[in-house]
């Protein structure tokens, strides 16, 4: 099945992150991360990160201070915390998207890849400004980031084999190039314009095809 690597990658390297002192097993305490992540994601976006502070969430998402540290032990964990989340949903997106329109093509499967990454520039609060978080992460977080790219790319690497393209260094650097010139095409169209530069959105989706086209039509 096309989603199965990108499937097994996140229930392997995503969801089996643990951000949390203690894992909710009640609903309502579920609940009550949704809101602090929430919370969170809307300060963010508003203000940047610099404006979060543990005692402002907690007061913003209405909890006591001591309910929030029962979860979160400091600012940079409650960071990672939304970053996992953030991610975690764009592969989930990306998944449905996949599931409910199998690609027949690698245009049709990269082009869905960068439709999502739209998408989610679109919906998800604060976004853009969690994906390019990472650049600023400290070293061991930056090591993890990486390593969590590499085995995202080896899942669509795997994927795309379906359409007879190959795994060597080669097509993986393409790829990674083609992925990395959508994504930071994106993030300059949602910088131009909140609703994203028409103009710029449309080279993010020609380019990287046109870029992988020149290596795939020599196969």
């Amino acid at each position: 099945m096309f989603t199965e690597p990108l499937n097994h990658y996140l229930r392997t390297e995503v969801k089996s992150i643990n951000d949390l002192r203690i894992s909710p097993r009640q609903e309502r305490s579920r609940r009550t991360l949704d809101v602090i992540l929430d919370t969170t994601a809307a300060v963010v976006a508003a203000d940047g990160f610099t404006a979060v502070t543990t005692a402002d969430i907690a007061e913003r998402a209405g909890i006591a201070i001591g309910t929030f540290y029962r979860f979160y032990p400091d600012r940079e964990a409650l960071l990672a915390a939304l970053r996992n989340r953030t991610y975690t949903t764009y592969l989930e997106l990306l998944i449905s998207a996949f599931e409910r329109r199998t690609p027949r093509t690698w245009k049709q499967a990269v082009t869905t890849m960068i439709e999502v990454n739209i998408e989610c520039y679109r919906t998800i609060p604060a976004f853009a400004i969690v994906h390019l978080s990472l650049l600023a992460a400290d070293s061991d977080e930056r090591q993890a980031h990486l390593r969590r790219a590499a085995l995202y790319l080896d899942a669509i690497v795997e994927s795309l084999a379906e359409f007879g393209l190959p795994s060597s260094k080669a097509w993986r650097t393409r790829l990674e190039v083609a992925l990395e010139q959508a994504s930071a095409l994106t993030s300059l169209a949602f910088l131009r314009d909140p609703d994203g530069d028409r103009r710029i959105l449309a080279e993010a989706r020609r380019l990287p095809i046109d870029y992988l086209q020149e290596f795939a039509s020599t196969l």
